[in-house]
């Protein structure tokens, strides 16, 4: 008889254990998605470090309870599933007295998806790196709007990254996720307004994480030929310690150990 009660002692600790990892699991989903708003199954797989199957079965558990929501995203020439946080899986993942936000798909362009999603990949990426405090563009316009009205005076983000992080050494970077190039009088205005928020003390530098070969071996070369910004009609010179503050990266080769930066017209080519 003892024997048997050890035994089930056993099978109850076990099965809390495996309910405490689910919930631990299911909790870290839902945090990303308290700023991230919405993801599909793949990322929500590596959120969760489970396999298909089991992150399938994650999913649809969290739908039954209203945690989240599905909505099926259509291009051109292909059709895609997303996971939305809603209103209660907001509302959970947020502590008392919060504001919150929650996934309405009216607000979802299919034309940007693969831009978030190529975010949320990076973001992923850095966080296993060691990089912590990751803000995506959307939670930094609310941030910077709640502020805005706080005080009541003009912004110092002349710009809004794609993402805000802080690196292993502790420095806050703004991340950049370039999928086209855009023109040199377009970077012109970004590298002002970079510059003013690093003189600012807003951001520590700025990192571009290129997704195509043809952005990676381009960008670098057209900031490197853009000598001077205009602002308010006045000429100002670009100088190497500007261009320090800018660096270049492949999607594959991003984050570099270590935080370790490479001027604006140069790339981390690493193997």
């Amino acid at each position: 008889m003892q024997k048997n009660n050890g035994r089930a002692e056993t099978l109850l600790r076990s099965k809390q254990e495996i309910d405490a990892r689910r919930n631990e699991k299911r909790a870290r989903l839902l945090e990303f998605l308290r700023t991230e708003t919405f993801t599909t199954r793949e990322i929500a797989g590596e959120v969760l470090q489970l396999q298909r199957h089991a992150t399938t079965k994650t999913l649809d558990m969290m739908l039954k309870e209203e945690l989240i929501k599905a909505h099926a995203v259509e291009g051109v020439m292909w059709k895609t599933t997303v996971y939305g946080i809603t209103v209660h899986g907001a509302a959970t993942a947020s502590e008392p007295g919060e504001d919150f936000v929650w996934f309405s798909p009216g607000r979802l362009c299919a034309s940007t998806l693969a831009h978030d999603l190529w975010i949320q990949k990076n973001r992923l990426r850095a966080e296993k790196a060691g990089w912590t405090n990751w803000s995506p563009e959307r939670a930094l316009r609310r941030a910077i709007a709640t502020e805005f009205q706080i005080t009541n005076g003009v912004s110092p983000w002349l710009k809004v990254p794609d993402a805000l992080a802080k690196n292993p050494s502790g420095e806050v970077i703004a991340i950049e996720v370039e999928r086209t190039i855009k023109s040199p009088k377009r970077y012109q205005q970004v590298i002002f307004a970079y510059l003013s928020m690093i003189k600012k003390g807003l951001i520590s530098r700025v990192e571009y994480v290129c997704v195509s070969p043809t952005v990676f071996k381009r960008l670098p070369g057209i900031f490197d030929r853009i000598e001077f910004v205009y602002h308010a009609g006045e000429k100002l010179k670009i100088e190497e310690k500007h261009r320090a503050k800018f660096s270049f990266h492949s999607a594959n080769n991003w984050p570099v150990a270590g935080g370790t930066n490479a001027a604006v017209g140069s790339s981390n080519q690493q193997a």
